[in-house]
């Protein structure tokens, strides 16, 4: 099976950035409509992360990797989940109280916003960047004969 899980890293990643930023600027603009406009990018960042863990769960069975990439795939996987589940918890909360807003609610909300969703996220970012540049893995490097293996053969 072809590696997709490409594909869909980078639109979750850049929305799920944009949640914060959007939020900030509502709070300084006193909008609302931003505020609603985050939960939106947050609903679709979602769905995006979504499909990126999904793809790269199927891509860590089949993808050739180097030995000296699994403690890194293992990390990089670790990271992801807590970063999807942080940013669907992130969601719920945001469903939650999205009628009740104050001020102290909407920079609550924003703290979390950069702890929960931009720390997580950029982390994961890292460790795929490293897997492809450092390691190779995903590339034709690693797809060559030989040189690496799949977890389906290595269990």
């Amino acid at each position: 099976m072809q590696n997709i899980h490409p594909l869909f890293t980078h639109f979750p990643i850049a929305l799920l950035l944009a949640v914060p930023l959007i939020d900030l600027i509502g709070i300084i603009r006193r909008e609302d409509w931003y505020h609603r406009a985050s939960l939106l990018v947050l609903f679709l960042g979602v769905l995006g992360a979504i499909a990126a863990v999904t793809t790269g769960l199927l891509a860590e069975e089949s993808v050739p990797h180097p030995d000296a990439a699994h403690s890194l795939i293992e990390l990089h996987e670790a990271f992801a989940l807590t970063a999807l589940g942080l940013a669907v918890a992130m969601l719920l909360w945001r469903l939650a109280v999205r009628n009740r807003r104050s001020a102290g609610m909407l920079l609550a909300l924003l703290a979390a916003e950069v702890l929960f969703l931009c720390g997580p996220i950029t982390v994961t970012g890292y460790f795929g960047g490293q897997l492809v540049f450092e390691h190779g893995v995903g590339t034709a490097l690693t797809a060559q004969e030989g040189h690496a293996h799949t977890h389906e053969t290595s269990h």
